[in-house]
């Protein structure tokens, strides 16, 4: 199926790359097959990840601001459980 997708991986030695694909939302996104995420993964340069909980459970915030569109009703769904990454900003590279 095509779902909202949560991703992490390792590009070269040492860049980590977090990915969310939205989706379940005609018009806007459908979303990735798990195929299509990993094919995805490989374009940019990742070889070795992890897919995460997906499906509504798919937000990624950053500096406290929503940067995707949740499937759930467009807002945040209640979690039990997420990844965070706080790095020092003389660390921190922006693409």
């Amino acid at each position: 199926n095509r779902d909202p997708r949560t991703a992490i991986g390792i590009k070269g030695e040492s860049t980590v790359v977090l990915l969310t694909v939205d989706g379940r939302q005609p018009g806007y996104s459908a979303g990735l097959t798990g195929k299509e995420l990993g094919e995805l993964l490989l374009e940019i340069g990742v070889k070795n990840a992890a897919m995460l909980d997906g499906g509504a459970s798919t937000e990624m915030i950053m500096e406290g601001v929503i940067i995707n569109r949740p499937s759930f009703k467009g807002q945040e769904r209640p979690l039990g459980g997420g990844v965070i990454v706080k790095v020092e900003s003389s660390h921190l590279t922006l693409p």
